[in-house]
């Protein structure tokens, strides 16, 4: 599964490239079967195959409250969270940093 992170802030599932327009991507809509949205070529900024690849920051959350902020690209970010409970997937846009993924039972993060 392949994520697309577009100039709005938004992060999205890629489905696949559709061949017959080459300004579009395809994406698929969450919570819902056989539906699918389109997203402007224009409008994308980076892909990745995982979610975490695209998050610029991530915040630790103890007792449900944010505990402390990790830069993607800091080394000691991954150590932190190959241990920690409870944390979120957040990119920086025009409103500040938003939350775009949260850590499920499994251990993977998943959009919101």
């Amino acid at each position: 599964m392949k994520y697309i992170r577009t100039k709005n802030g938004k992060i999205h599932i890629s489905y696949n490239d559709y061949q017959g327009f080459e300004k579009l991507w395809v994406c698929e809509k969450r919570n819902t079967l056989a539906d699918f949205y389109y997203v402007r070529r224009s409008s994308i900024v980076a892909q990745a195959d995982t979610i975490e690849e695209l998050c610029d920051e991530f915040v630790l959350f103890r007792d449900g409250k944010p505990y402390a902020i990790l830069r993607n690209e800091d080394d000691n970010a991954t150590k932190l969270k190959e241990t920690w409970k409870d944390y979120r997937g957040a990119i920086w846009a025009d409103k500040g940093l938003i939350y775009v993924a949260k850590m499920n039972e499994k251990g993977e993060l998943k959009l919101l």
